[in-house]
């Protein structure tokens, strides 16, 4: 079945095609014997989705939950290309959060045209996608989301908009205290000792941005622990020096700003070892520049 006005999307599963029917619906859309029950699909109506499971089968519902994370966190990276191309500048300067953490990786993509290939953790993304799936519902029962005058405030409070990232806020309710509007991050953890469950500095550097970027001293790490029998945490990260932090923030995007302009790689910060493809056996077009750094 084939539909003429939406997009059919590059997502493989055997169960269904996956269509985009506009800028927040898309469908999914059952193969012809694939065992699947009916078409499901999913809404993004911006601080959270809406799935509509109806595919009757447990696999097809895997595979829903994947597209559903996949399309969340591919949504920003879809806004930068649009921005570029809508641009009439060769110039014209965005950046993801993860662009932040790895400089590097980024100046290789953009500037010098390295394709590394996309890898996605089949596993990871599942429970990713469950644990999405788990906190939106928490932000329903416990009534924590947040209305659209608080989006709308929040999003204007954005301090660099050269920087594009994803929205997940809740209503943090303290005793005494009132509603206080904090930005969450979603990980999966890999530890399988409850010994050494904690966020790790790469999530609270995720996190740090966030605050950074819209002047907050506070946020949540939700994390799911596969290893340990699904284990859900939450860890409240509180950062002491906001406005410390948002001039971190925009330096190190000005950083990257002066590095593509002027072609020098030198003004960006060495990958951390876990981030480099070379401790990992693979090449780099960096790789002499950053050992010689």
């Amino acid at each position: 079945m084939t539909f003429d006005f939406v997009k059919k999307l590059d997502f493989s599963s055997e169960f269904f095609d996956l269509y985009k029917l506009s800028e927040s619906a898309y469908a999914a859309i059952s193969k012809e014997n694939s065992g699947m029950g009916g078409n499901a699909g999913f809404i993004d109506i911006g601080d959270y989705l809406i799935m509509i499971d109806t595919t009757g089968n447990v696999d097809a519902g895997k595979d829903l939950k994947k597209a559903i994370t996949i399309i969340y966190d591919d949504t920003f990276t879809q806004q930068l290309e649009q921005a570029r191309k809508s641009s009439q500048e060769k110039d014209v300067f965005c950046l993801t959060i993860y662009n932040l953490i790895a400089p590097r990786k980024h100046y290789i993509q953009n500037i010098l045209g390295y394709d590394p290939g996309f890898y996605s953790d089949t596993l990871t993304d599942e429970y990713k996608s469950c644990l999405t799936i788990g906190v939106n519902k928490l932000k329903d029962t416990l009534n924590i989301f947040l209305n659209q005058e608080q989006r709308s405030i929040i999003k204007n409070s954005k301090e660099d908009h050269r920087i594009l990232i994803g929205f997940r806020w809740l209503n943090y309710k303290q005793s005494g205290k009132g509603d206080q509007q904090i930005p969450y991050i979603i990980k999966v953890g890999k530890t399988s000792s409850k010994r050494y469950m904690r966020a790790s500095p790469y999530h609270i550097a995720e996190l740090g941005i966030i605050c950074g970027l819209y002047k907050k001293t506070n946020g949540l790490i939700f994390i799911v622990y596969p290893n340990l029998n699904n284990l859900i945490m939450t860890y409240k990260v509180d950062f002491k020096r906001q406005r410390e932090l948002s001039r971190i923030v925009k330096k190190n995007v000005d950083n990257i700003e002066n590095s593509e302009k002027n072609k020098d790689v030198s003004l960006l910060p060495l990958c951390e070892k876990f981030q480099c493809p070379v401790y990992k056996g693979e090449s780099c077009p960096l790789e002499h520049e950053c050992f010689h750094s």
